[in-house]
């Protein structure tokens, strides 16, 4: 499977785009990365 990296910042153009709920932010992605049969991995565990 393949796997990708996301990287955030504390702001720019994401923020404006539904950034401002980080985590609700972020399930989306993984909800969308699963789709997509992607793999994302914690790498600061």
């Amino acid at each position: 499977m393949k796997k990708i990296l996301i990287i955030g910042s504390s702001g720019g153009n994401l923020f404006n785009l539904g950034g401002a709920s980080p985590r609700k932010l972020l399930d989306e992605i993984l909800i969308q990365i699963k789709a997509a049969e992607l793999e994302a991995e914690d790498c600061f565990s």
